[in-house]
């Protein structure tokens, strides 16, 4: 959490609605970086999925053709 001194608290209303402005766009930006993380390794999870199911089938289809 921010910790400020009273001399470096804002002065007018117009540094707090900055503050306030910063506080959400940052809170927006790691909000939104967590949820596409997310979609990231779900996708990779899938491919790893699809790649194992791959090579499944290569080995059944080997075997098939013996």
């Amino acid at each position: 959490m921010d910790r400020r001194t009273p001399s470096e608290l804002p002065s007018t209303i117009e540094d707090v609605i900055k503050d306030v402005e910063k506080l959400v766009h940052d809170f927006g930006v790691s909000f939104y970086r967590d949820k596409v993380q997310q979609q990231i390794d779900e996708s990779n999870r899938a491919l790893q999925a699809v790649e194992k199911q791959q090579l499944r089938l290569v080995g059944q289809n080997k075997d098939l053709v013996k």
